[in-house]
């Protein structure tokens, strides 16, 4: 520890004496043989270098907690970026998943989920699990894949709208070896831009198409078949008349043909 300081001292010194290297009789060498144009001041530069590379890699190795934490930074009002995503600090708020009725939906679902609990009792031998699974002609590394998301910017910030989050999500789940479901909304280019991230990927991942008039819906297969995607997705909770007219990408048509069968 002596010999640390030491050398610290020696190295920040400015004075001429202290920059002239002193021959030590009783130093080591590192190899076989004599360590010829020794710069201590150099050794220990190098050495600090090194110690400050390891520190900005470890930082670079985010934890769940620090994904946490950075999220609450940037998330907006309305998400709290919960350790837990119960429904329970979000509800009766938009866009909050428990916002319908009292506002204990998601919490009640979570917790019916918690009371499911999967004991494992087979044997096997000590290894790596295979977790990947086949679909749609596809091999996925993980049974999981990554929801869609609508109205980025109106739920959570303005950090993302929904094309570039689309193409950050569709692009990091295909480098993991799993698939993203991208959402759908009165922005034409929301689909245009989701399609063109999955054609990018080469197909890996799943649009998500809302129930709009059939013209509508006939346009946006179009784009998605385009993508070559392996799958497409659409709503059930966001049928007409979920849809009013004033968000309707159709121009009403879709209530007027509402309207139409009605009658």
């Amino acid at each position: 520890m002596s010999s640390f300081f030491q050398k610290s001292l020696y190295f920040f010194k400015n004075d001429e004496a202290a920059n002239a290297v002193e021959p030590r009789a009783s130093k080591k060498a590192l190899d076989a043989g004599a360590k010829r144009d020794y710069d201590e001041g150099r050794e220990y530069a190098g050495r600090r270098s090194s110690a400050k590379d390891k520190e900005n890699q470890e930082e670079k190795q985010m934890n769940y907690s620090d994904v946490l934490d950075n999220a609450r930074q940037c998330i907006g009002k309305y998400c709290k970026a919960c350790p837990v995503c119960n429904g329970v600090a979000c509800k009766n708020q938009i866009p909050g998943p428990g916002a319908k009725g009292v506002g204990d939906t998601a919490i009640r679902n979570y917790n019916k989920w918690a009371d499911i609990r999967v004991n494992m009792d087979t044997l096997c031998e000590n290894g790596t699990p295979d977790t990947h699974v086949e679909l749609f002609g596809r091999s996925f590394k993980y049974p999981f894949f990554a929801g869609p998301v609508g109205a980025v910017n109106l739920h959570y910030s303005d950090a993302y709208t929904d094309m570039t989050y689309n193409d950050v999500l569709v692009r990091a789940c295909a480098e993991s070896g799993i698939a993203a479901f991208t959402g759908d909304g009165t922005n034409p280019d929301v689909m245009t831009m989701a399609t063109k991230a999955i054609g990018n990927a080469d197909g890996c991942g799943v649009p998500t198409i809302k129930p709009w008039n059939i013209d509508t819906i006939q346009e946006k297969m179009a784009q998605a078949k385009a993508s070559g995607c392996f799958a497409v997705a659409m709503d059930v909770d966001a049928a007409w008349p979920a849809l009013p007219q004033e968000h309707d990408p159709s121009g009403g048509q879709q209530e007027r043909g509402r309207a139409g069968r009605d009658r």
